[in-house]
């Protein structure tokens, strides 16, 4: 494959939804444009940044990607479990979000943090119309068989090293 994706947070629940969490540190002030750009206030002014939407999106792609090649997910009668990726963006509970009208750009996947929980409670609420009970429940896994994919999806994991005396052009000699 040798793409590399720089995912912060997966949530993994019994239905293999997965919730992909892009983390994003603006404390203050985030703009989302009707073009789906996003800013920024830095310096008494709005910078452009790049889509956290985007960026999930390729993360979700990668993630799928690797799954199949993987072959990590239970299988149903010889069939791999399809997951539903879901894609989240959280920013601190802090910042001010201006948006658009959603029908210019859809910025639902844009939370303050500490909304989460309450987003997923919904999400799971969704779910208790029966026609959905009957179209879910042959996805639902036990907790060991949940447990036992995340981990191995786990062992993948490679935290990122930097050096940073490299990166900032400092020599090899330690003080």
């Amino acid at each position: 494959m040798g793409q590399v994706a720089q995912i912060d947070h997966l949530l993994i629940n019994r239905l293999f939804d997965i919730y992909v969490l892009e983390s994003k540190n603006f404390s203050y002030k985030l703009k989302i444009t009707p073009e789906g750009e996003f800013q920024t206030y830095y310096n008494k002014e709005y910078i452009g940044i790049p889509s956290p939407i985007e960026q999930n999106k390729r993360h979700i792609f990668l993630l799928d990607l690797f799954l199949k090649h993987r072959d990590i997910l239970p299988k149903r009668m010889g069939i791999s479990i399809r997951p539903r990726f879901r894609s989240l963006i959280l920013v601190s509970p802090k910042s001010i979000i201006s948006r658009p009208p959603e029908k210019k750009f859809d910025t639902s996947s844009v939370m303050k943090a500490d909304v989460l929980r309450t987003r997923i409670d919904q999400e799971v609420d969704k779910k208790k119309n029966p026609l959905v009970d009957l179209a879910t429940i042959s996805k639902l896994s036990s907790s060991s068989t949940l447990m036992q994919t995340a981990k191995t999806l786990a062992r993948f994991h490679k935290p990122i090293k930097i050096d940073f005396r490299a990166k900032f052009g400092l020599s090899g000699q330690k003080d």
